[in-house]
């Protein structure tokens, strides 16, 4: 891994970083522990925590705190974790050494900021609003999800997973694949390739009432074992492929075109089911259960929203709205035509 890499990554992280201990309301923008920076000392157990930074003599973070922030870090990115395991011991020194400049660039910048009065002005306090406001909206989704996540996960149980899964397991595509197939199933086919259509057409109506065998012996062409044909029988053409899934009866014969532009006479003989593992394997019935969970979530949100609408008589005033933008369209009118006055103008001064 390059130094550059390093550095990228610890750009990144710089943006992620969370509060790790004992922090207060101003800590969550100055990224700061109060109790350290108060110069009291950090009580994180009987052995303590040794100092990682100091400010004017002062413990700033914690062995602890570098840990949970590093950890937290992780969290957010289990790249970041999987590339360090991987790195010799030099490498991960520099990983861990960028980290700690990382951490302190954080700690100059909140005191920095704290110490100019920065965090008294309005740009600061409007933008720390807007911060708190997006945060406080974004947990309120989440915790609003949560709560019919939890509800669902109720209603779904062991039982209503089961029946669900075997009742539709043949239809849902996700259940033809793993964890939830044992073998897919598809259809027996055999062929017979020729140049031309009308040479096709003919075995075909033969094909149909013979043994295919015989038919190719008698018109002096090979038949072709195509075995069992599934979706994933990629070695056959896509043609032969398509058609032949359509197929819940046999035998069948048909002429199909294929893609090198011959014609191929081909005889279902015999159809195989999917078979599926069976719900009480540990990894299916969970599987299921995700599934179903994920796929009540958003009618579950919807049919949430509307009743919160009708009991909280919520009303769009779209006339209030239509006003808004019939203003934004004449001040881009207006905008518009005075760039279309200017242009001339600007133009003869180039000249």
């Amino acid at each position: 891994m390059t130094k550059n890499f390093l550095s990228i990554v610890f750009l990144v992280s710089a943006l992620v970083m969370l509060p790790g201990c004992d922090w207060d309301w101003k800590s969550w923008f100055t990224q700061s522990c109060t109790t350290c920076v108060g110069g009291h000392g950090h009580d994180h157990g009987k052995g303590g925590s040794a100092c990682c930074i100091s400010l004017d003599g002062k413990p700033a973070l914690t062995q602890r705190d570098f840990e949970n922030k590093f950890n937290q870090l992780c969290m957010a990115r289990p790249d970041i974790q999987q590339a360090l395991a991987g790195l010799p011991a030099e490498q991960q020194q520099a990983f861990y050494d960028q980290f700690a400049d990382a951490m302190l660039a954080e700690l100059l910048v909140s005191h920095y900021v704290k110490e100019a009065g920065l965090m008294e002005t309005s740009e600061y306090k409007m933008a720390a609003q807007q911060a708190h406001d997006a945060v406080e909206t974004q947990l309120k989704n989440s915790i609003f999800q949560s709560d019919i996540f939890k509800k669902i996960e109720r209603e779904v149980t062991d039982e209503v997973a089961q029946k669900y899964y075997e009742e539709n397991r043949d239809r849902v595509a996700i259940f033809k694949r793993a964890p939830f197939i044992d073998k897919i199933g598809g259809v027996s086919v055999q062929m017979i390739e020729v140049p031309k259509e009308t040479e096709a057409k003919s075995l075909a109506a033969q094909v149909q009432k013979q043994d295919i065998a015989k038919v190719a012996r008698d018109a002096q062409r090979k038949v072709k074992n195509l075995g069992l044909v599934t979706p994933r029988s990629m070695e056959v053409d896509e043609h032969i492929r398509s058609k032949v899934m359509g197929y819940t009866t046999v035998p069948q014969a048909e002429v199909v075109k294929l893609t090198n532009g011959k014609y191929a006479v081909i005889k279902a003989t015999a159809i195989e089911k999917d078979s599926f593992k069976p719900f009480n394997e540990p990894e299916v019935k969970e599987a299921v259960k995700s599934f179903l969970i994920r796929n009540e979530l958003g009618k579950a949100v919807t049919k949430t929203m509307d009743e919160l609408k009708q009991k909280y008589g919520a009303i769009i005033h779209r006339d209030n709205i239509m006003q808004l933008v019939k203003i934004d369209s004449q001040t881009a009118t207006i905008q518009e035509e005075s760039l279309q006055e200017k242009a001339p103008m600007a133009k003869a001064l180039k000249a």
